[in-house]
């Protein structure tokens, strides 16, 4: 070649790669969600040398916090990552959703945009396991097995026949069913661990056979484990490890994983959000009830028993507080009464749209107004004054801050609540009704989600915090694809060459 020719070309080569942001141009990304892992818990076990896969990752690149999502919900936050968008544009606000007067599941077909690995099938196959908010499964180039919470009867994977395969493999989905039950401990315990390990043989068998560029596995039992025996955490119960030893055992999986990704492989390791101790629930209906913004109709959860507190739960709590529920059971049953049931979830047929002015979403602190609402702007202030200045009767600590849609959201923000309340501390905002107490001690539930997950990336350089809609920029960079311009997030991989 001339001599002369040789440092044009250079040049040329070297203005691409500024061009393309200094992609990586790695063969695969392999991308391991942990749903819920937070670093306090993984820190000390990584200084213990007890997740050392999870180290070794770390050690190679760089790491971070990964901001969440308002709410802070799985639904919601797994498309925000996989979209590279907020709420406002990709249309997932929670994982239920209003529909005319009632509030139906939300599902893959509500998703607005595409996701990243739409856009990585269009330079080879691709390999997405249990993400949620892909059921129903759509069509890849590749392979998907959809996330929490599909139903095995409507079918669950593409192509079809994958999921005969998984089936006789003993594969398991997570349904409803999964949930925990007070006294089912051990069994809860030991389907979560089949589930993880099934899931990692039906990962491991698919990244090996397919001729794949994106990988995307999703562990999500962890979630439950946490909500359900955080108060375990730290203390001197038989149930004081199983948070810590189930994070070992993802651990181990990620290794495996790594291991059958092979070389020229880029690792991300993501939490859609992290996890701490739930205190108290705030039942947002309640208070909005009280306060005179939501009337209700008919005779569920109203009138004058509900509003001196006798409905179902406050007599459940009741009497569980004195230890006399076992032994009336046998008579509410009788009466038909289900002492050992919780409130149904209220639909919007539950509440006199004519006269109420506002309500909650039963998760996630989600505030709509109605058409009674009148001046919304004033309303909204109104709301927002007083839902800020909310404390908790025992501490006197406020409980939330208060946003707009368009404070946090892009995009047209089609069917966005219209304020969003994130928790300022170990509470978890719920809107079922029959509560006659805003602020209550949870029942169940002893761990809640917090807005700073955590991510692991095997290459880059220079640790940094990171928003949940980078991650699908990072993904792209790191396969040398461009990132289209409807994604909000950017590319969080860093070169030592980088600026």
């Amino acid at each position: 070649m001339n001599s002369s020719i040789k440092p044009f070309l250079l040049l040329l080569v070297f203005l691409w790669m500024i061009i393309m942001g200094g992609a990586t141009g790695a063969d695969h990304v392999l991308v391991i969600g942990l749903d819920g892992a937070d670093w306090d818990v993984i820190q000390p076990l990584m200084e213990e040398g007890e997740m050392p896969n999870l180290q070794k990752l770390m050690e190679e690149g760089q790491h971070g916090n990964l901001t969440t999502t308002l709410p802070v919900e799985s639904p919601v936050a797994w498309t925000s990552m996989s979209t590279g968008t907020t709420p406002g544009k990709h249309g997932i606000y929670g994982f239920i959703e209003r529909d005319g007067n009632t509030f139906v599941p939300t599902t893959s077909e509500d998703v607005e945009q595409n996701r990243v690995w739409d856009y990585a099938g269009e330079e080879g196959e691709v390999v997405v396991v249990n993400v949620p908010q892909t059921f129903p499964p759509q069509e890849v180039n590749g392979s998907l097995i959809s996330g929490y919470l599909s139903i095995e009867d409507a079918g669950y994977t593409y192509p079809e026949e994958l999921q005969e395969e998984l089936e006789r493999d003993g594969y398991r989905i997570e349904t409803l069913s999964d949930e925990f039950e007070e006294g089912k401990e051990e069994e809860f315990l030991e389907r979560l661990n089949v589930t993880v390990e099934k899931r990692t043989e039906a990962a491991e068998m698919l990244l090996e056979r397919e001729d794949w560029r994106l990988g995307w596995v999703v562990y999500t039992g962890l979630d439950r484990l946490q909500h359900y025996f955080w108060k375990y955490q730290g203390g001197e119960s038989d149930y004081a490890e199983v948070i810590d030893d189930h994070y070992r055992k993802l651990d181990r999986q990620v290794g495996e994983l790594v291991e059958q990704a092979g070389d020229n492989t880029t690792v991300m390791v993501v939490s859609d959000h992290g996890f701490g101790p739930l205190e108290k629930n705030v039942y947002l209906n309640t208070w909005l009830k009280k306060e005179g913004y939501l009337q209700l109709e008919g005779e569920k959860a109203s009138g004058f028993l509900a509003d001196i507190g006798l409905t179902q739960q406050n007599v459940v709590d009741s009497l569980s507080g004195l230890g006399l529920l076992e032994p009336v059971k046998g008579f509410f049953d009788f009466l038909g009464f289900n002492p050992g049931a919780d409130l149904p979830e209220p639909g919007l047929s539950d509440i006199d749209l004519e006269t109420s002015r506002a309500y909650a979403g039963n998760y996630g602190g989600k505030i709509y107004l109605t058409g009674n609402a009148g001046d919304r702007e004033e309303l909204l202030k109104e709301l927002e004054a007083e839902l800020e200045s909310l404390e908790d009767p025992d501490t006197g600590r406020k409980i939330f801050e208060v946003y707009r849609p368009e404070e946090i959201y892009t995009g047209d923000m089609e069917g966005a609540p219209d304020l969003v309340l994130e928790s300022r501390g170990p509470y978890r905002a719920v809107g079922f009704l029959g509560h006659q107490s805003v602020v209550k001690q949870p029942p169940e539930k002893t761990g809640t989600h917090r807005r700073d997950g955590m991510y692991i990336l095997s290459s880059g350089a220079g640790d940094s915090d990171a928003d949940i809609t980078d991650i699908s920029p990072t993904i792209l960079k790191a396969l040398g694809q461009p990132v289209p311009d409807e994604m909000d997030g950017v590319s969080i991989l860093r070169h030592p060459t980088d600026r």
